[in-house]
């Protein structure tokens, strides 16, 4: 082997050796800008289901399920202010809360309105009918709507005054905490996180 073949093979080798060098040094660059893309993305879809205190909703529109009654549209213009909760049929978590959120309906009547939406319309007569729910729960709710509701976990409850204003939001089931908060905002007396045993 000549001198410059030689150094051809060694300039080769040089220039593998720099390639497969740039590209360790690059990974972790890659990785860090894909996860910047993956948590933008998350804020991004997140963000779309914020929603205040203070923010006024439009009128909610959807489908009466459990036939008590619920007018479609509910368009706040009562002289009470209205519960909104949201909920779900396969939701660990509302089971949890059922007993709170049934206490809750119960012991406000007269004096607050009641409405259930649900995120998932699968299973809920058969859900409705073993948890003995005698209010509204509405379901096929327009995408435009569950957008503006900010409608994405469950369980929630809103506050909603007769002008559709946001006046309060309780995410998830009723932690010690939100449970004080709501038996001295309603004057009730909640029982609690009810516990689910898995079979």
């Amino acid at each position: 082997m000549s001198r410059a073949q030689r150094s051809d093979k060694v300039l080769v080798l040089l220039l593998l050796s720099m390639s497969v060098l740039l590209n360790i040094l690059l990974v972790p660059n890659v990785h860090t800008l894909k996860n910047s893309y993956t948590i933008e993305t998350r804020r991004n879809e997140l963000k779309q289901h914020e929603k205040f205190v203070g923010e006024k909703l439009p009128p909610l529109t959807g489908l009466p399920i459990n036939g008590a009654g619920a007018p479609a549209p509910i368009s706040y213009t009562s002289n009470m202010d209205t519960i909104v909760y949201v909920l779900s049929p396969t939701c660990h978590f509302c089971a949890q809360n059922m007993e709170n959120m049934r206490s809750l309906e119960l012991h406000t009547r007269g004096r607050y309105g009641f409405i259930g939406l649900t995120l998932d319309n699968t299973g809920m007569d058969a859900f409705i009918r073993s948890n003995k729910i005698d209010f509204p729960i509405i379901g096929s709710i327009p995408s435009t709507v569950s957008t503006a509701y900010g409608l994405a976990a469950t369980p929630e409850t809103l506050l909603v005054s007769p002008d559709g204003t946001i006046k309060k939001i309780w995410q998830g089931a009723y932690s010690p905490a939100m449970v004080s908060e709501i038996n001295y905002i309603f004057d009730v007396k909640l029982p609690g996180l009810h516990p689910i045993r898995n079979n």
